[in-house]
């Protein structure tokens, strides 16, 4: 009986820290010094915020400003659409990117759209997707 109260206990008090990383937002995320440095607008990036794996990761919004073969130019945006830094990735042949929630071929996405990307609170390195754990091969950035 013990054992059964002591695991009844222990599950009502994870339950209560779950719902609170549900509720995370923009504002209650503890960027890493090595986000900060990469990105220091992240906080104004930040669209939303969502765990996986036990960690959180923010939802960035990046528009698709120019794409050749190998190399695709995005604009990373803040909450109010107004353009923060230019990045440049290298994706891979078969690397998929998020569209409005929704995996796409690199291959097929087009210039004006709006691509769905990921950072993880604690490192630096951008996700085209949080089904992908390939990290994106960013080739140059600047701050706009």
């Amino acid at each position: 009986m013990n054992k059964l109260c002591s695991a009844v206990c222990a599950a009502l008090l994870v339950v209560p820290a779950v719902a609170m990383a549900d509720d995370m937002g923009c504002n209650d995320v503890n960027f890493s010094a090595e986000v900060m440095a990469a990105f220091p607008k992240i906080k104004e990036a930040c669209q939303a915020v969502t765990m996986k794996d036990g960690k959180a990761y923010v939802k960035l919004k990046a528009e698709v400003v120019a794409k050749d073969k190998d190399t695709l130019t995005v604009r990373m945006m803040d909450r109010d659409n107004k353009p923060l830094s230019e990045i440049v990735v290298a994706p891979g042949a078969e690397d998929m990117a998020e569209i409005q929630g929704k995996e796409t071929k690199y291959k097929d996405i087009k210039k004006g759209q709006d691509l769905d990307v990921y950072l993880e609170h604690s490192r630096w390195g951008l996700y085209s997707s949080l089904n992908n754990s390939n990290m994106m091969k960013i080739v140059s950035r600047k701050e706009l």
